[in-house]
């Protein structure tokens, strides 16, 4: 999250009042593991496409909650989806999305699930990842 907060204080600079962001992180996600490949490219697909898209002020919603089996995160931006073919992704190469998806595959195989979804002007992205989440018992009282 450090990191995030880091990369949005620049965005917030370059976009001044143009750029809102709202984070709302569950107290009890904070001590998940969270590799850094997986919201970085998130968050900056929603500036980036978000503020091509977006009417007026770019609104940027972090979401990240713990669920009984692991985590969930929303990115959400105003603004449309951008397919491959719209004129909005003209100097991209599409690339950072489907690394993303390898990435998801190789740590995460199975246990994983990727969604967008673009309504009513705004993008949401939402990945949920299952991990261990139970607090481990020592191994001496495993044994008992």
């Amino acid at each position: 999250m450090r990191l995030i907060e880091s990369y949005l204080d620049t965005e917030r600079a370059r976009w001044r009042d143009e750029l809102q962001v709202e984070f709302k992180i569950d107290p009890a996600a904070r001590v998940l593991p969270l590799p850094p490949f997986l919201l970085q490219p998130l968050v900056e697909n929603a500036i980036k496409y978000g503020g091509r898209t977006s009417p007026g002020t770019l609104h940027v919603s972090v979401s990240i909650a713990r669920t009984e089996d692991g985590l969930a995160i929303e990115v959400a931006n105003t603004g449309e989806w951008v397919e491959g073919d719209s004129p909005h992704r003209q100097g991209s190469t599409g690339i950072g999305m489907e690394n993303l998806r390898q990435r998801l595959r190789r740590k995460y195989r199975d246990a994983h699930e990727f969604t967008t979804e673009a309504r009513d002007g705004w993008v949401w992205v939402r990945l949920r990842l299952q991990q261990e989440t139970g607090v481990r018992k020592p191994e001496s009282a495993q044994k008992r």
